[in-house]
């Protein structure tokens, strides 16, 4: 299936609205059950590991088994909105470029 101009253009402003999001705010805050979720996958890769770290695992261990997970926080890099947005404003710009579609 090949990408048309409107294809072009619905992607490109998706991106520079994420892009303008993620310019906007610092830092996420994840809920409860997926702050559970995420906690649960590290301490499967801690295991998985050859020398698994002593302490953050078995503390990993206690907090999951109690539910006492801390929420976790998502800090984005500064240059991930400037990114987002040059790629969707090229986007933009060559879709207006294309040939329009015939149809």
């Amino acid at each position: 299936m090949e990408i048309n101009r409107n294809q072009y253009f619905m992607i490109g402003i998706v991106l520079v609205l994420l892009g303008l999001q993620f310019r906007l705010v610092d830092r996420f805050i994840l809920n409860q059950p997926v702050s559970q979720f995420i906690a649960e996958k590290k301490m499967k890769v801690q295991q998985g590991q050859q020398q698994p770290a002593p302490f953050t695992a078995s503390t990993h261990n206690f907090m999951t088994s109690a539910g006492m997970v801390p929420n976790q926080v998502v800090v984005l890099p500064e240059w991930l909105g400037y990114a987002l947005m040059s790629i969707g404003a090229v986007l933009i710009l060559h879709s207006l470029a294309m040939p329009k579609p015939s149809g």
